[in-house]
């Protein structure tokens, strides 16, 4: 029964619960895990059949009794042997999941520490959009308005509400999307130049050039060809890598920022060490091209999964097209409540775009300067950007 009681504690959640152990389910829906429950029916049984046979008055002439105790013992024997066997009592089917420091991060209860700091309003919908969009509490209220998240780095309530968050934590959130633009228009003007026009980052316009290519009579590069499928097979992959530390209760940034600097690193040694090339058609070209496509690749799926609410870094026709409207929509008018929310999203696409452009002007000088060595450039902000990770974790 203890034990029994025990996994039904260890099963509860999954916010506000223990939820170490993950349990199969034996009715969907149910309030209670039933395999737990039947158990300890069970358990109930087997000790209202014994207790009689064994009670003082019982014990007092035992000669009579003996028969009784030995049928009782018998049936709790039976009783507890065909409940263990039983499917809908199999209390030990479980998978540890380790999750209680992850639900305690993301328990919605804590906000109430925040109601001192800001207004009741902001606080509901901080705890609708984690509800929603399934991120912590943290990353709800960073992502909310400019306002808001001010008053929270200033107030030393927060180093208490969010666990290990610091000054150093906070000034991630905001930073990494800007340093991983710069690794993405770096890699792109680097891949350009130095591997006949092959886009790593803009991977559509690989699409533009073959088709350009074809028509003018040129000779189609495989790279051109290759370079889209490789780049949905690797974000499919990414996304699975990434539901697989979401289900072991982990968290998915750091894990997929360095399999991107994985990706950049193979890029640089290859470059380096075998380039360049005359042909772009040549295996270890071909690799190399594809080894930057995956780390783009990597990028734009850790941003849609890992940094919610942050605009991409690697598309810029999107986040040009999202800050103009904005812009727009804040010149428009109509009171500050709706003036606040387009200025708060054009303020966090701006700094994206600026990096974009700011890596693209270093790609191009690098690779003019030294050549595909120039790939050592987003290779180290990749490792910057893995170290913020940590801090951001």
């Amino acid at each position: 029964m203890k034990i029994a009681n025990d996994m039904r504690w260890l099963a509860s959640g999954p916010r506000c619960g223990l939820s170490e152990l993950l349990l199969a389910e034996n009715e969907p829906g149910s309030s209670m895990p039933t395999r737990q429950k039947a158990m300890v029916t069970v358990c109930i049984q087997v000790s209202a059949r014994i207790m009689p046979s064994h009670s003082p008055a019982a014990r007092a002439i035992l000669s009579s009794t003996l028969c009784a105790r030995t049928s009782s013992t018998i049936s709790c024997i039976r009783l507890a042997s065909s409940a263990m066997r039983a499917r809908s009592c199999r209390v030990f089917r479980s998978r540890a999941r380790g999750s209680t420091a992850s639900g305690l991060t993301r328990w919605l209860k804590l906000v109430t520490a925040l109601s001192p700091v800001i207004c009741y309003d902001k606080v509901s919908a901080i705890v609708h959009r984690a509800n929603d969009d399934g991120v912590t509490l943290k990353e709800a209220a960073f992502n909310s308005a400019t306002s808001t998240r001010s008053a929270l780095m200033r107030s030393s309530t927060l180093r208490w509400w969010s666990g290990k968050a610091s000054a150093a934590a906070d000034l991630t959130v905001g930073a990494l999307p800007f340093v991983l633009s710069l690794i993405a228009g770096s890699t792109d003007i680097i891949g350009f130049l130095g591997l006949n026009g092959l886009f790593t980052a803009h991977i559509t316009g690989n699409i533009v050039v073959l088709t350009a290519h074809i028509v003018a009579g040129d000779p189609t590069i495989f790279s051109y060809i290759l370079s889209v499928p490789v780049f949905m097979l690797v974000l499919l992959l990414t996304r699975l890598l990434a539901g697989g530390l979401e289900r072991s209760g982990m968290s998915t940034l750091q894990p997929l920022l360095l399999v991107q600097l994985i990706f950049l690193v193979v890029f640089l040694v290859l470059c380096v060490t075998a380039g360049p090339w005359s042909s772009a058609d040549t295996l270890l070209a071909i690799i190399a091209g594809m080894s930057g496509v995956s780390a783009m690749a990597v990028q734009n799926a850790l941003v849609q999964i890992s940094l919610k609410g942050s605009p991409t870094t690697a598309v810029m026709t999107t986040n040009v097209t999202h800050f103009m409207l904005d812009l727009g929509e804040a010149l428009v008018g109509g009171g500050a409540a709706k003036v606040a929310e387009p200025c708060d999203r054009a303020m966090r696409t701006l700094p994206v775009i600026v990096g974009f452009t700011i890596g693209c002007g270093l790609g191009a000088a690098c690779q003019v300067a030294a050549g595909l060595w120039s790939l050592a450039l987003p290779t180290g902000l990749g490792l910057l950007a893995c170290a913020m990770g940590l801090v951001h974790r």
